[in-house]
């Protein structure tokens, strides 16, 4: 069996509903302390340890049940150069992957190719090529809204949204003035993200 001493895992936020990366080396579990990744929105973690049988037991949050799944793989398994896939046993659906980057990275995206497709079959309409993207886009604006960092130059911070094709539209209530946030890649969404506050003015697109 290849060895990979590094290994990438990727989870989806119990709480947030957004994807959280992480690298996990071999030689984190060195005097078998536990380790903690965390999602960004700081309300979900991922826990794994190392038992005494030299087996590393991971304890997922489930952002589809609910439920607290537990993974237990040998430690020479968990750093194989395999894809290894968390899955809901409820749902019977994946909620993240752990196995070299290029693996991990190819699967998520293979994941939210079947996502999309499903909700093309259920007759919805396609707002977004990134569903990730677009939920944790739509959740920082929350974020923003609830600590009153989103206003309009005419002094209101009334604002109404609207969800677009791959944007988010903000609108004032009272003046009318709009700004366009873009959701349609990873890229859009560092951008936003990077944005401590929103003033709206007249048409703007971030």
């Amino acid at each position: 069996m290849l060895i990979n001493e590094l290994q990438t895992i990727v989870f989806q936020c119990a709480a947030c509903g957004g994807y959280c990366f992480d690298i996990i080396s071999l030689f984190d579990f060195s005097g078998n302390k536990d380790e903690k990744i965390q999602c960004k929105c700081s309300r979900s973690s991922v826990q794994l340890s190392l038992n005494d049988k030299k087996q590393i037991i991971l304890s997922v949050p489930c952002f589809l049940c609910s439920d607290i799944h537990t993974y237990t793989y040998k430690i020479n398994q968990f750093f194989s150069d395999s894809l290894k896939i968390l899955q809901c046993p409820k749902k019977n659906m994946k909620i993240g992957f752990i196995g070299n980057d290029t693996k991990v990275r190819s699967a998520l995206d293979s994941h939210e190719n079947s996502l999309n497709e499903i909700l093309k079959e259920m007759g919805m309409p396609n707002l977004c090529n990134n569903v990730e993207v677009a939920i944790e886009s739509i959740n920082y604006i929350h974020d923003l809204a609830e600590q009153g960092r989103i206003s309009c130059e005419c002094g209101s911070n009334k604002i109404e949204m609207e969800l677009l094709a791959n944007q988010v539209k903000l609108s004032c209530y009272f003046c009318g003035s709009e700004t366009v946030l873009l959701t349609r890649n990873n890229e859009d969404l560092k951008y936003l993200q990077s944005q401590p506050n929103i003033l709206l003015k007249k048409m703007q697109v971030y």
